[in-house]
C-alpha cells in the first residue's frame, strides 16, 4: 500500500508519536534518508514563479485540500511531500505512476521524503522476510532512483527513511501499547481488511497493521 500526503499544522500535544516521529527524522543529519530544514529563498518569488510551482504540484491530483495553505507556504519556501510505500514486492511498471507525481513534486523544488513501510511489509503476512527488510529497502530506493533519473529529474531533495528507524523505538512502542488498548478486535478487522493480505486464519500481527499506521 502506498499514499501521497503533504504537511500540514500539528496543534502542541496532537498526534504525539507523529510529532515524535517528525522530530527524530529531522534529528538525524549526514546519514541518508535524513531530513533537514528547505533553505530559505534567497529572494522574493515572483507570482510567475509560485504559480508554476504550483500547478506542478497539483496537476493530474484527483483532489487537492488546502490550496490556500499551499500558496501561503509557497509564498516563503518549497514544501514538504512525504510518500510511503510498503516494501512486499518487486517494483512494477505501475510504480511509474505514483513516481511520475513525485516528479513533478520534484521538479518544483520541494523537498520529498520516500518512506519504506518495511515493517509493514514484514507484518502484512510476511511478504517481506525479516531477514530481508534491510536489503529489499536497499532495492526499493535503487529502483526509485532509477525511475525517477528515467523521468529526468533532480534528485538532490530526494531523501529516503524506513519503517524500522523509529518504528522500533521505545516511544514507539508504548504509543502501540497505548493505543492497542484502546482499539477493538472489530475495528482492527475492519482498518485491515483493504491493506492485509486476507486468510482463513488470520495472524496478530494484521491486527497490529493499521495500528501501526495510525
Amino acid at each position: 500500500s502506498s499514499g501521497i500526503n503533504a504537511e500540514w499544522p500539528l496543534r502542541p500535544g496532537e498526534y504525539p508519536h507523529i510529532t515524535r516521529w517528525a522530530r527524530h527524522v529531522s534529528s538525524v543529519s549526514g546519514t541518508p534518508g535524513a531530513m533537514s530544514p528547505a533553505p530559505a529563498p534567497t529572494e522574493p518569488r515572483t507570482p510567475e514563479q509560485m504559480l508554476a510551482k504550483k500547478q506542478l504540484i497539483c496537476r493530474n491530483l484527483q483532489e487537492t485540500v488546502g490550496e490556500d495553505r499551499l500558496e501561503t507556504i509557497l509564498k516563503e519556501r518549497d514544501v514538504k511531500i512525504y510518500w510511503g510505500t510498503a516494501t512486499t514486492g518487486k517494483p512494477h511498471i505501475a510504480y511509474f505512476v505514483p513516481m511520475i507525481k513525485l516528479a513533478d513534486f520534484l521538479k518544483a523544488g520541494s523537498e520529498v521524503t520516500v518512506l519504506f513501510a518495511d515493517l509493514h511489509g514484514y507484518l502484512d503476512n510476511m511478504k517481506a522476510p525479516w531477514e530481508l527488510l534491510q536489503l529489499r529497502a536497499k532495492y526499493y530506493e535503487a529502483v526509485i532512483k532509477a525511475m525517477l533519473k528515467s523521468l529526468d529529474v533532480p534528485l538532490e531533495k530526494l531523501k529516503f527513511v524506513t519503517g524500522t528507524d523509529f518504528q522500533l523505538s521505545r516511544e514507539y512502542t508504548l504509543d502501540v501499547y497505548r493505543l492497542s488498548s484502546v482499539v477493538t478486535d472489530h475495528d482492527a478487522r475492519k482498518a485491515g481488511a483493504e491493506v492485509v493480505k486476507q486468510v482463513a486464519h488470520p495472524l496478530l500481527s494484521g491486527l497490529l497493521y493499521p495500528g501501526l499506521q495510525a
